[in-house]
């Protein structure tokens, strides 16, 4: 009996034992509680379960600025807009100054006119008017934009005198054999077969 009883303390102290075991460590892994071998080992803690240490400042700077960069190398560019091209009426009030010394045929010796020789096309009217110098004139004209064709009509003038006549009365000459034109960094050209006999400019008043 004695043999007996010692028997069954020893198993009851090994059950508590390994009771006391889990209850301190949370789990007792390999080894079973009743001796021998024991159920498959528990699994340490998996790494993703841990707690991550948060990124420094400069690497999310980083990830964020890369980021961005992928994201605008996706979006298309937008297509620069035309520049409209600029033609002989870009709008009916539009004022071509002539460059004097763009005339063809001109003289030092001559007097510059007091008044700056303009041209004016009006493409509702199928009309152009101006100053000549002294001079206003006006008159009609053939404008084909597309081939860029110039014809002007027979003109009337004004009957005013002052300094610029010979300036007035080359370019008005001048108009009559104008056959074409051409627009080229913002300056207005007629020319008469392959010479330019004029040259204007747009954004000059009219009179200075």
């Amino acid at each position: 009996m004695k043999n007996v009883h010692s028997l069954a303390a020893a198993l009851n102290a090994g059950v508590l034992s390994a009771a006391l075991a889990m209850l301190a460590g949370g789990c007792s892994c390999g080894t079973s509680v009743f001796g021998g071998s024991a159920a498959p080992a528990c699994p340490a803690p998996e790494k993703e379960m841990q707690q991550a240490v948060p990124k420094s400042t400069a690497a999310i700077k980083n990830a964020v600025s890369t980021t961005a960069e992928k994201t605008a190398s996706k979006v298309p560019e937008k297509k620069k807009a035309e520049s409209q091209t600029v033609d002989i009426a870009p709008t009916i009030s539009t004022v071509w100054t002539l460059e004097l010394d763009s005339l063809e045929g001109i003289k030092k010796s001559w007097t510059e006119p007091d008044r700056n020789i303009t041209l004016i096309y009006d493409p509702e009217k199928k009309q152009i008017a101006g100053c000549s110098g002294v001079n206003r004139y006006f008159g009609p004209v053939t404008i084909n934009q597309q081939k860029k064709t110039f014809k002007a009509g027979a003109l009337g003038v004004t009957k005013m005198a002052g300094p610029g006549m010979d300036y007035e009365n080359l370019y008005l000459n001048l108009l009559s054999k104008v056959d074409s034109y051409a627009i080229k960094d913002g300056k207005l050209m007629l020319k008469s077969g392959s010479d330019t006999v004029a040259v204007f400019t747009t954004g000059v008043k009219e009179t200075r």
